[in-house]
């Protein structure tokens, strides 16, 4: 998600006035989906105590919201 390949076209999608409401509600509904279920496998991953990883969520909010 933080790939310039997947990123411009959320923030286009998110900062152009021709884009439909909807649109811009859909992308971040994917990004919500995407964070959701991250933040399961961080959760997965924990309980099983199979590997420490930093949370890159706040990087990829921070990466997509700031442009709204």
């Amino acid at each position: 998600m933080l790939h310039k390949q997947m990123r411009d076209p959320y923030h286009h999608l998110l900062t152009q006035e021709d884009v439909a409401t909807r649109m811009c509600c859909q992308v971040l509904r994917n990004l919500q989906t995407y964070l959701v279920e991250e933040e399961l496998k961080m959760m997965k991953a924990d309980a099983e105590c199979t590997s420490v990883r930093l949370s890159v969520l706040p990087v990829i909010v921070l990466t997509h919201l700031r442009v709204i």
